[in-house]
This record gives structure tokens, C-alpha cells and sequence, in this order.
């Protein structure tokens, strides 16, 4: 609430409000890369979990698991136009609106829901719980278990079928956001870059071009798992195992996530650093920085301008490295023949190379603006 307070009251230049870069520099770009680091760290800093806890532990009405993930996927198609396609998501005052109302919705659906509204329909709680499943670190009955990326997921066979909806939204915004700058949308669109006015003149090409590539990856993917189950002799039912398949796209979305914002992370985490000693922009040096000058020069010399875009190539590639494993370890949780793992792996290794080379070419293709 401070935050959201502050993002009322401090400086309009979104760069120098605490609320702006906060939510677009430190929690939205960082958070995800913790949770699979560290663990389950959401759990400790939710909003809404103590508040909860208190008051609506009991549940008024039984939210189905399957069915839950329309929300979450509902609510992160919401944000991801906002953060996409709305013409100023940065403007404090904006900001500090959507995220009061955001908070206060929460606690009204919490209150028909129950606790566990966070886990199953609050897309934020969704996509970090799922994340923290991957984690490297993890608890469980109290005693702490270090593995590699997906190691909790070992025993898993059935995850809720409508979590590949959720999971496809997350990828196609993470894809989109790359994809919307380069000059073969424009030609898709029928936009001159040279006359290129800003968001404000691309929010329906943009809004659909999100919403249909949301709706494309959710069919291939389908797809994909379908064709990989056809051609095997043992019995599967598809509604059964496309849910804990679709987990394998967690690695190759946090890797897009890493790779896209990575130059504007290492840019906007000064003007947080410098914010935090002056939240209100009175001039105040809280934190005794002195005078900080935010700098960009490693973007100015060929040597750091390689070292950037090998960590986010690197991101890219190694992302789909873990989800090609973690494919393949899922599978072994539900088929029982190596037969029938390998040629059910054919078709999501082809998707996932495939995916690769898109990622690399957003990534060193040239941008409009």
C-alpha cells in the first residue's frame, strides 16, 4: 500500500516513481528468475496470503482445479495487454490505480474462494507456484532438498489439463514482446515504420496479434502432445497428460523473459537504486548514494555489447535444453517402455528446436524504434 500511495503521490517520471520500478524493474523482471532459483520465495511476500489466512480460510464457494486455470489464464491475457498493447502501463497514476484495484478485486474473489483463490485463480500466485516447481531448492516436511531444474516434478503424472491455456498465454507474451517490434510485424500489419506514431495507433493490430498468437501456440502444442501419443502401443488419454506435459514450456518462457529483459534490467535497477534513496523525490539522500549517475556506456563498447547477448542467447538455448530434459523426465512418469518415450519426445523436440530459432532470430533481428 506504501508503494501504491507513493505511486499517487511521488514523481509523475515513471523513472523516479518507486511504484513504476518497483513493478516493471524489480518485481515483474526479477521474481520469476528467484522462483526457480531460490524456491517458493512468493509464498513469504504475497499481499493478500496473511489477509487470507485471517479471514477466509473457509471457502464459500469450491473452486475447481482444472476449471480455476480460466482465471489465471483470463488475468494474465489482462496484464499482458496492458503491459503490451495499453498506450502508458508506466504512468504512475495509471499504475497505482490498476494495481489498487487489482488488490482489492483479489480480496473480494478471496472471499468467495477462499485461501486457495491465490494458488488456482490469481494468475500471479499460478504462474509463480508453478515456477517454484522447478526450483533448485525446495522444502518438503520441513527438511530442505537441493536437485536440478524439474526435480520435484519426478513423480508427478496427471497436472490439471486447462494449464496448458495458462502456460501458452505466458509464452505467446513473452514471444510477443520481441516479436511486436520487428519490422516483419509491421509488414504483417500494414504499418509504416517511418510513420510509425507509437502504441497509440497499433492497440487493435497489436491486441489481436497477441490474442491470435496465444491461440496458435496453444494449438501446436496440443498438437504436438497429440502427435507425440498417436503412434505409441501403450493406452493414453490425452486429457490426462497434456496438463504435466505443458509444464516443459516454464524453462523456454523464463528463458525468453531473461533474454528480452535483460538490457532494460540492467539499465531501470540503477534508476531503482538511485529511487530508494529519494522514494518521494524531494531531494533526500536516504541511503547516502551521493551523486549517482545512472550510466548505459556498456552499451557503447563491442565487448560488453557481445557479453550481453551471449547471456541472452545462452538463456535461450539452455532454456530449451531443460525443457527438452524435462520433457522427456515427465514422460517417464506415465509411459513405461523407452520406446514409448522416445517417439512420444519426437514431435515436442522438433517444437521446442523450432521455438529455438524463433527466439534467436527476435533476438538478433532488427527492431523498429
Amino acid at each position: 500500500m506504501a508503494l501504491v500511495y507513493l505511486g499517487f503521490s511521488g514523481s509523475r517520471d515513471p523513472l523516479a516513481n518507486p511504484l513504476t520500478l518497483f513493478i516493471w524493474s524489480v518485481w515483474f523482471l526479477l521474481m520469476p528468475v528467484i522462483q526457480i532459483t531460490v524456491g517458493n520465495l512468493w509464498a513469504f511476500l504475497n499481499p493478500w496470503y496473511g489477509i487470507g489466512r485471517l479471514f477466509f480460510k473457509k471457502p464459500k464457494v469450491k473452486i475447481n482445479d482444472n476449471f480455476s486455470f480460466v482465471f489465471s489464464s483470463a488475468g494474465f491475457l489482462l496484464f499482458s495487454l496492458f503491459m503490451l498493447v495499453y498506450i502508458a502501463p508506466d504512468d504512475p497514476d495509471i499504475l497505482a490505480f490498476v494495481v489498487l484495484i487489482y488488490f482489492i478485486l483479489n480480496l473480494f474473489l478471496m472471499g468467495f474462494f477462499g485461501v486457495e483463490w491465490l494458488t488456482k485463480g490469481e494468475c500471479f500466485t499460478s504462474f509463480y507456484t508453478l515456477l517454484s516447481k522447478l526450483s533448485l531448492i525446495w522444502f518438503k516436511d520441513g527438511t530442505l532438498f537441493v536437485g536440478f531444474f524439474g526435480s520435484q516434478l519426478k513423480n508427478y503424472k496427471f497436472y490439471p489439463p486447462l494449464s496448458v491455456l495458462f502456460l501458452s498465454i505466458i509464452l505467446a507474451t513473452l514471444s510477443f514482446d520481441g516479436l511486436n517490434e520487428t519490422f516483419l510485424w509491421f509488414q504483417i500489419i500494414n504499418v509504416n515504420p517511418l510513420e510509425f506514431y507509437g502504441r497509440s495507433s497499433v492497440i487493435t493490430e497489436n491486441s489481436l496479434g497477441l490474442i491470435f498468437f496465444a491461440i496458435m501456440l496453444f494449438i501446436i502444442f496440443n498438437l504436438t502432445i497429440y502427435l507425440g501419443h498417436a503412434f505409441i502401443k501403450e493406452k493414453i488419454i490425452f486429457r490426462d497428460i497434456i496438463g504435466i506435459n505443458s509444464i516443459a514450456l516454464l524453462p523456454i518462457a523464463l528463458a525468453y523473459h531473461i533474454a528480452h529483459y535483460l538490457t532494460s534490467f540492467l539499465v531501470d535497477i540503477q534508476y531503482f537504486y538511485k529511487v530508494l534513496s529519494d522514494p518521494l523525490n524531494l531531494g533526500m539522500d536516504l541511503i547516502n548514494i551521493g551523486e549517482f549517475n545512472v550510466t548505459t556506456s556498456f552499451f557503447n563498447t563491442i565487448e560488453t555489447v557481445k557479453l550481453i547477448w551471449f547471456i541472452q542467447a545462452s538463456a535461450i538455448v539452455i532454456g530449451h535444453v531443460i525443457a527438452v530434459l524435462l520433457a522427456h523426465s515427465i514422460s517417464e512418469n506415465y509411459l513405461k517402455t523407452k520406446s514409448s518415450v522416445l517417439i512420444s519426445q519426437l514431435p515436442i523436440s522438433i517444437f521446442m528446436v523450432a521455438y529455438t530459432f524463433l527466439g534467436l532470430w527476435i533476438l538478433s533481428t532488427p527492431t523498429v524504434g
